[in-house]
């Protein structure tokens, strides 16, 4: 990868792909937001995740992971290493690899099959 344009275009799908089950906020060049359709707890729709372009990196941000921390327990040392705070990974060109791309695939699959198992989406 030489840009981060192109790490956001390799991350953009693993939300994107599951547009019709969620609700897409924002599509935009550098920026990828979706909620869920189903109200949380206080009444209001719930994140499910981001992908956005910053100055250095791209954010990836996951909220089952924060609130749904055994989604964590396999995770490699790879990917543990992109964490920033409890639901957020950052990547740039040259931390990007197909390893952690695909096993960031399997982890939001796994958070959207939480959040379907609670009802939340």
């Amino acid at each position: 990868m030489e840009d981060l344009d192109d790490v956001f275009a390799e991350l953009h799908p693993l939300l994107a792909r599951h547009a019709e089950s969620l609700v897409v906020v924002s599509d935009e060049p550098g920026d990828l937001q979706v909620q869920t359709r189903r109200l949380g707890p206080s009444g209001t729709a719930m994140t499910f995740g981001a992908v956005r372009t910053h100055e250095d990196h791209v954010s990836f941000q996951l909220m089952a992971v924060y609130s749904h921390p055994a989604l964590l327990e396999d995770l490699s040392e790879g990917l543990r290493e992109r964490m920033r705070g409890k639901g957020s990974f950052d990547f740039t060109p040259a931390t990007t690899t197909p390893e952690l791309v695909e096993e960031l695939s399997a982890l939001v699959d796994a958070g959207l099959a939480r959040y379907r198992a609670d009802r939340l989406a």
